[in-house]
């Protein structure tokens, strides 16, 4: 991600994440940032699972502002399912880019556990929520636990959010 803006001084922060406290944005939110020139726009591709079965598309990126990363995919079920605006978050390190065909991969997890997961409503996203994401993941035998008073950088320091998983094979210039 290319962050546009001027380069100020840059303040220090608290790295404790509360639920009062921010930090995750919708890309579109953010005027001063876009996807990096070397890496792919996937919103709008479509998504699939272990089994290639569609799940939808991605209709945006949750992007942590201050460590220019991003953390989620906002998945758009398709119109087969129930309630076409119950959007799941899907950390970043669960999926692969497919460039060859337009698509991303969740690797890991199939449909159902997917479906399984905390309903987004585009929404502020809460620490309450991604532990819940967290605990979901638990349930499928990940063996990541999070502590609930973790530093984001603590949070966040797991395979589930590891961008490099989603850029896999791909020849990128850093």
């Amino acid at each position: 991600m290319e962050d546009r803006r001027d380069r100020r001084t840059d303040e220090v922060r608290d790295t404790r994440y509360t639920n009062n406290d921010r930090h995750l944005f919708r890309l579109s939110e953010l005027d001063d940032y876009k996807v990096a020139s070397d890496d792919p726009d996937v919103r709008g591709w479509k998504v699939v699972d272990r089994n290639g079965l569609k799940l939808g598309t991605i209709e945006e990126l949750i992007v942590d502002r201050d460590r220019e990363k991003v953390r989620y995919l906002d998945i758009a079920p398709g119109r087969d399912r129930v309630n076409e605006n119950d959007h799941v978050l899907i950390p970043i390190g669960l999926a692969r880019v497919d460039e060859n065909d337009d698509k991303v991969v969740i690797n890991e997890i199939d449909s159902e556990t997917i479906a399984s997961f905390p309903v987004y409503k585009g929404d502020v996203i809460t620490r309450d929520y991604e532990h819940g994401v967290m605990e979901r993941l638990n349930t499928i035998g990940s063996g990541e636990t999070v502590r609930r008073d973790a530093t984001t950088d603590e949070f966040y320091n797991n395979r589930f959010y590891d961008e490099n998983q989603f850029y896999e094979g791909r020849n990128r210039n850093l």
